[in-house]
C-alpha cells in the first residue's frame, strides 16, 4: 500500500496522545505548576525551588491546553511555543501576536507576555532552552553563526519575537514531533537524543524562508478568517476587496503578517478542506473537486498530488486503512 507523507495535520493527530500524556506525567500535571505563574516570573531557578518540578536539564518542554488564559510574565530561558492546534493571542507587551494553528514563535529573553485563550481546542507545546545549553560545543556554534535564528537568539535588533508560518513545511512539522516523541520517551529528561532532536528542530528553523518579525495583528486575524470561514473558496481579488485595499498592497501586507502569500494560504485552505471531505464522507473525488472551488479535475488532481504526495484516490484509502 502506498504510505502517504508526513504532514502537520497527521503529525497533530500522532502527537494528541502524548500531549495527554505530557500533561499528566510531566510538569503541567504537577499540583504546583499552577501556583508558581503567580509571580509572574517563569525562571527556571523558582521552578526547579518549586518541589523539582523541572529537572536540572538543559531543555524542557511544556504543553498547553489553552483552556483559560495564563497571567503575564517572562522567562530567564529562550522559548518556542509550537501552535499544534487551534489559534493563540500572545499578548507581548500589550501588543497582540495571533498565532494560528502549525505556527511556531521564538521569543526573545525576558519578554514581557501573557497567552489569551483564541481557541478553547488549542495546544501549544513550549520549547524551553536554558541558555546554558549554547555555552560550549555545537549549540554554542550554532549561536555564533551567521543566521536569522542565531542572530535572534543572540538579541540582536529590536524585535521582541520570531514567528514562522509555514504550515506545510513536512520537514518541520516532523522536526516537532520528533523531538516530543523523543522527550516523552525519555521520561520528560533531556538526553543525547532530546538534544540532537533540539538541534535539527534549530536548524529546520533556519531553513524557512518565510518568517516574520511583525506576525499576525488583528486585521491579518480577520484575513485568515474570512478565508478559513468560506473554505478558501475565494481568490485574492476578494480578499482586497472585502478589506478595501488594492490587490497589489493586499498581497503585500498579507505576506509580511502571515509569512505566506495569501494565494498559497488559499490553496492550502481548500486543500485541508478537501482531504475532510474525503476522509468523512463518500462523496466522489470529482464531487469532491467541485465542492472545493475547483472546476477543472485535472487541476484539482495535480494540486492535491503536490500538496499530500498522494491522488486524492490514494489519500482516501490510506486514510481508511491506516
Amino acid at each position: 500500500m502506498v504510505r502517504p507523507r508526513i504532514t502537520p495535520t497527521k503529525t497533530l493527530e500522532i502527537l494528541k496522545p502524548l500531549l495527554a500524556k505530557m500533561s499528566l506525567e510531566g510538569v503541567a500535571g504537577k499540583p504546583e505548576y499552577n501556583r508558581i505563574w503567580q509571580s509572574g516570573e517563569m525562571t527556571f531557578a523558582q521552578l526547579e525551588a518549586t518541589q523539582d518540578l523541572i529537572p536540572d536539564d538543559d531543555v524542557f518542554i511544556v504543553p498547553h491546553r489553552m483552556e483559560s488564559p495564563t497571567p503575564e510574565h517572562t522567562h530567564d530561558f529562550y522559548e518556542i511555543a509550537c501552535v499544534l492546534n487551534g489559534m493563540v493571542d500572545n499578548c507581548v507587551h500589550g501588543e497582540d501576536l495571533y498565532l494560528p494553528e502549525n505556527s511556531i514563535c521564538i521569543m526573545k529573553l525576558a519578554s514581557s507576555h501573557k497567552l489569551l485563550v483564541g481557541d478553547e481546542s488549542t495546544i501549544i507545546a513550549n520549547v524551553c532552552l536554558k541558555r546554558s545549553l549554547f555555552d560550549e560545543g555545537v549549540f554554542r556554534r550554532f549561536m555564533l553563526a551567521d543566521s536569522t535564528v542565531s542572530r535572534f537568539l543572540r538579541n540582536e535588533g529590536e524585535h521582541e519575537y520570531l514567528v514562522f508560518n509555514d504550515a506545510n513545511n513536512r520537514a518541520l512539522s516532523s522536526a516537532v514531533a520528533n523531538l516530543l516523541h523523543e522527550y516523552v520517551a525519555a521520561g520528560f529528561r533531556t538526553d543525547f537524543s532530546v538534544e540532537a532532536r533540539t538541534l535539527l528542530l534549530l536548524a529546520e528553523l533556519d531553513r524557512v524562508e518565510s518568517y516574520s518579525y511583525e506576525g499576525i495583528d488583528a486585521q491579518a486575524k480577520d484575513m485568515l478568517d474570512y478565508i478559513n470561514e468560506r473554505r478558501g473558496n475565494v481568490t485574492v481579488s476578494d480578499i482586497a476587496l472585502e478589506f478595501g485595499y488594492n490587490k497589489n498592497y493586499l498581497a503585500s501586507y498579507f505576506k509580511r503578517h502571515t509569512g505566506k502569500t495569501a494565494s498559497d494560504t488559499i490553496r492550502e485552505t481548500r486543500m485541508a478542506y478537501a482531504a475532510s471531505l474525503l476522509r468523512e464522507t463518500d462523496s466522489s473525488v470529482e464531487e469532491v473537486a467541485a465542492i472545493s472551488g475547483y472546476q477543472s479535475y485535472s487541476h484539482f488532481h495535480k494540486a492535491f498530488s503536490t500538496v499530500f504526495g498522494l491522488t486524492p484516490g490514494q489519500y482516501r484509502i490510506s486514510e481508511r486503512y491506516r
